[in-house]
């Protein structure tokens, strides 16, 4: 698991309470910790801090064999790139277990508890890189609610289908110790603009027009032109062949990619105040909130979240943290001065820009004691779609992978 190196809100975000006293990047670890699996976590000292009162729960309920299952290593400052956050963060899991695939995260899905999919990905077995799109389609078929409005920056074309799907690159990869190696150029296109981006595959991948999938990375490149130019029609995409040909090159080691992630969560990240408050925080609280007593609340959850209640016996373990880590002593007073903040630079934007700056862009989602505000969700994001939906479709399906799972071990 890592942070993330753009940091969407700052270097801090996973301390944000994302339910009670409960940090955002607690979720994650639970979601992982649940599989029984060896986990590690590269992030700053603080969040390793609440790591590690995890670790120490999960290991005495029995989910991990030993607290040396869940490795927290502090992230070096003077040497942040995106590879090198996942060479430290992988490098205790490949000492350990050196054949065994490794599924990375961003450590903000906080609703992407569905893991069964990636730990279970039968295709890392003859590829060195697994890159599993999110689909539209496979989320949302035909006559769906589509209670998360997503933005799907490509088209792919699966093998042996004839309708591309609209596709987008999940908070997630699949991938062998040579195929960690192999990201190594994720550095080279991070944070660039997207018009930077075509010249820069072209640089890297030239090699591949001297090679027997000439004829895909071709295809690529000129997918890749289309796309630049805003000249691509509906339903024009990359086929899975030509795209997987294309990354392989790029990469250096055998890549396959494919949209077959029907997870929403998945691209779903608390990166901004609207997304963890507004979003993450109205939903969970929400829940909590409509029961009588809090450990009633926790319970209601579990129908939406299974693992609502090591999360209520977690508040307890946490709340002496929040004497002891610096951002939590003074939470109030920093949410709130960080809000205003945000909003006079939003606002001298907009005026810049010549758009009505009459209202605060960003909710003011703490009072000055502390207290949480229920503000309606942003725009694009449904409260009672993301509970129907975590109820009757993504609960169940969780339920079944578990057993799988289980069944594989």
């Amino acid at each position: 698991m890592n942070r993330s190196i753009e940091s969407g809100v700052d270097d801090v975000k996973f301390l944000y309470p994302v339910l009670d006293n409960i940090p955002v990047v607690v979720l994650p670890l639970l979601n992982f910790a649940r599989a029984g699996i060896r986990i590690c976590l590269y992030a700053p000292p603080e969040v390793c801090r609440v790591a590690e009162v995890v670790r120490d729960y999960v290991a005495q309920i029995g989910w991990i064999r030993d607290t040396c299952d869940l490795i927290t290593v502090q992230e070096d400052k003077s040497r942040i790139s995106f590879f090198d956050s996942f060479k430290r963060s992988t490098a205790p899991l490949i000492a350990a277990d050196a054949d065994d695939a490794i599924v990375w995260t961003a450590a903000d899905l906080v609703l992407a508890y569905d893991v069964w999919p990636w730990l279970l990905e039968r295709d890392i077995h003859d590829h060195d890189i697994v890159v599993n799109m999110i689909a539209r389609e496979l989320i949302f078929p035909p006559g769906t609610n589509e209670f998360l409005r997503l933005e799907y920056f490509d088209s792919l074309l699966p093998v042996g289908q004839t309708r591309s799907r609209e596709v987008r690159q999940p908070d997630m990869l699949v991938f062998t110790q040579r195929g960690r190696d192999g990201l190594a150029n994720l550095d080279r296109i991070r944070g660039r603009p997207e018009a930077e981006l075509l010249g820069i595959f072209l640089k890297t991948s030239w090699r591949g027009l001297l090679s027997r999938k000439a004829g895909s990375v071709l295809r690529a490149i000129h997918y890749g032109i289309k796309r630049k130019r805003y000249s691509l029609r509906p339903g024009d995409g990359i086929s899975q062949t030509h795209a997987s040909a294309f990354a392989s090159v790029f990469f250096g080691v055998d890549t396959l990619v494919k949209g077959e992630c029907a997870d929403p969560f998945i691209v779903k990240d608390a990166d901004g105040f609207e997304e963890i408050f507004g979003y993450y925080r109205t939903l969970l609280q929400g829940v909590v909130e409509a029961a009588t007593t809090k450990e009633e609340g926790y319970r209601k959850l579990e129908a939406y979240y299974p693992h609502a209640e090591h999360l209520f016996r977690l508040s307890s373990r946490l709340a002496p943290l929040w004497s002891e880590i610096p951002l939590w002593r003074r939470w109030p007073e920093f949410i709130c001065d960080k809000t205003s903040t945000y909003n006079t630079r939003l606002k001298m934007a907009f005026k810049e820009a010549g758009v009505d700056d009459s209202t605060m862009p960003i909710p003011e989602y703490f009072t000055r004691e502390g207290e949480f505000i229920f503000h309606p969700p942003p725009r694009h994001s449904s409260i009672p779609g993301s509970l129907a939906f975590l109820a009757e479709v993504y609960r169940p399906r969780y339920e079944q992978g578990r057993r799988q799972w289980l069944q594989a071990r």
